[in-house]
């Protein structure tokens, strides 16, 4: 009983969708991966990005040495005959030492990464946040100047039926609105 009252509403909503989508005077998608792409992508939000980058450039330099480091460490613990920059003898003890300093460096690593990756995560948010809300106020401008009633993201979409390049070259609309919007948005 409840299985067919599912699918009688199932196909009431799908007769109600098929007039929609038939007064669609034009459909049309963009690729939002596209904006950030360094040559052909959207100028201020990639500026927003490099900046948020270079800001963490120290601390990620911190972390590469800190990697170079516990190499080092690995190297001692795992050189089998006596260390040559070292004078103290290669010992059981000594092994276990070199071991936990490595261990610990390693530890230190992970929450130094893990930090990094919130605080970045955060800041490029905050950074990129005006911009976004900039792009999708000119997306919606945009689609409205072109007679476009429905836009679609092909980033987060995916083509099943019909997927010929050429046929979908002419929904594309990604190139058209990263040019209008850098040129007025420089």
């Amino acid at each position: 009983m409840k299985a067919t009252q599912l699918v009688k509403l199932t196909f009431a909503l799908l007769l109600l969708t098929i007039p929609v989508c038939a007064q669609s005077s034009k459909i049309a998608f963009v690729d939002t991966n596209a904006f950030t792409h360094p040559q052909k992508g959207i100028t201020r939000l990639i500026r927003a990005m490099e900046n948020v980058d270079q800001e963490f450039v120290p601390r990620w330099t911190e972390i590469a040495k800190m990697y170079g480091r516990i190499q080092q460490e690995l190297e001692k613990y795992s050189y089998a005959g006596p260390i040559p920059t070292d004078p103290r003898p290669m010992t059981r003890e000594r092994r276990k030492e070199l071991k936990e300093a490595a261990d610990t460096i390693q530890r230190s690593i992970e929450q130094r990464e893990a930090e990094l990756q919130a605080d970045y995560s955060k800041r490029i948010k905050e950074a990129t946040a005006p911009v976004s809300q900039d792009i999708r106020n000119h997306l919606e401008t945009f689609a409205k100047s072109r007679g476009i009633t429905l836009l679609l993201d092909a980033s987060k979409t995916a083509c099943v039926v019909g997927c010929d390049k050429e046929a979908t070259a002419a929904l594309d609309v990604t190139q058209e609105f990263i040019t209008t919007f850098n040129r007025l948005n420089p």
